[in-house]
């Protein structure tokens, strides 16, 4: 038969042809309908917002359910503290809170509430050093406190103390924060103005400190690996 030529009525081959093409094409239909489907749902936002398959016939009630079946509560249960720093007397108010009365009957009642705050205010220290002179070898020599982080004097007398170093070194190394954030973190929590290279520089000096600390823990750890495999 030549090409373009239509097929002849009769010919059982051409007709099981036509079959088996409106069959194809009626698969590719439902692929690509199927396929459009699947890239809307890829570009929708993820769970648990996402809705697949229409709504449920029987959805759940909303909110928390009922008995044990929602799980236990979480709540702060730690015991009254051994020390209280700042004791804060709350007295009665002026009328009722449900009834706007004013005639309240007071009770020998009290009860305690304990609340647990963060430090707010930075500890400002002044060392007042003596300073002396050795009359051996004509030297200067100048008193230092356990507290001194350093013992510059003049313009760069202004130092931190241990505490703020630590902490410096926890949120750098610990919990990942940059230079940059650090000195955030001190300027809103703690109304300290640092800059970044003085975050830089406390690493430093911490490091520095904590050399010979580094030093017996590795000995130590030489150590021990060495007896348990002269034991073994």
């Amino acid at each position: 038969m030549e090409p373009g030529a239509s097929p002849p009525p009769d010919c059982p081959r051409c007709r099981d042809l036509e079959q088996k093409l409106a069959l194809l094409e009626s698969r590719l239909r439902d692929l690509e309908q199927k396929l459009k489907a699947a890239l809307r749902l890829g570009k929708r936002q993820a769970a648990p917002f996402c809705k697949v398959g229409g709504p449920k016939l029987s959805p759940k009630l909303p909110g928390r359910k009922s008995g044990d079946d929602h799980g236990t509560h979480a709540h702060r249960a730690m015991p009254a503290p051994e020390s209280v720093t700042e004791a804060i007397e709350v007295p009665l108010p002026q009328q009722c809170d449900h009834c706007h009365s004013h005639d309240i009957a007071p009770s020998s009642e009290q009860e305690q509430q304990y609340q647990t705050e963060i430090p707010r205010v930075p500890i400002v220290r002044r060392f007042d050093i003596h300073v002396g002179t050795c009359r051996g070898c004509g030297h200067t020599v100048r008193g230092r406190h356990a507290l001194q982080t350093s013992q510059v004097t003049g313009a760069a007398s202004h130092q931190l103390g241990p505490y703020a170093h630590g902490a410096i070194t926890v949120l750098n190394k610990e919990m990942g924060l940059s230079h940059g954030k650090v000195t955030a973190v001190f300027r809103q929590l703690f109304g300290i103005t640092i800059v970044r290279s003085t975050s830089a520089r406390s690493q430093e000096r911490t490091a520095q400190v904590c050399q010979s600390a580094y030093e017996q823990i590795r000995h130590l750890h030489t150590f021990r690996h060495n007896f348990i495999s002269y034991c073994i």
